[in-house]
This record gives C-alpha cells, structure tokens and sequence, in this order.
C-alpha cells in the first residue's frame, strides 16, 4: 500500500516511477526466437462511493508478433471498512 502512494507522489511531483532503455534494448542481441508481451492496466473510480463500482481493466498482447491482444474488464466493488481515494 504505502509503495503505491509513495509513487504516485512521485509521478504527481514530476518524478520518474521507471524507465526503459531504448538504447539498451535496441542494441542488446535478440534473436527472432526471443518473447515478448505487451500490457496495460487501468482502474477508474467513477464516484466515491460505496454504490457504484471502480472499473478495472487489464489487456496484453498474445502474438509473437504483438498485433493481437486480450483484454480483461470488470467491476470492482469497495471492500468492508476499505475505502480507495486518488490522490
């Protein structure tokens, strides 16, 4: 928990939460075999209360060649007593 909020300080001071080294990956030595997966997540709180649900949705790439995609959404209701507040 206490991860999540320092790092949304950080990004709402300005600050850098993680970096890719284009550099680093472009000039690594990859092979045609080599794998990788592409993902976004997101969570939107439409109101503050307990009522309406937060909807949360994850997707990622599912090809070799990274052109096709699965997605995820759903409703996310508020836990008893827990309460989530963007800052």
């Amino acid at each position: 928990y206490l991860q999540n909020l320092v790092q949304k300080f950080n990004a709402k001071l300005g600050g850098v939460n993680g970096m890719v080294s284009l550099a680093r990956a472009l000039t690594s030595s990859s092979t045609k075999d080599d794998i990788f997966i592409f993902f976004g997540a997101d969570l939107t709180h439409t109101t503050c209360s307990r009522d309406k649900p937060s909807i949360a949705a994850v997707i990622g790439s599912v090809d070799s060649t990274s052109t096709q995609y699965a997605s995820r959404v759903g409703e996310q209701y508020p836990a008893r007593g827990k309460i989530s507040l963007e800052i």
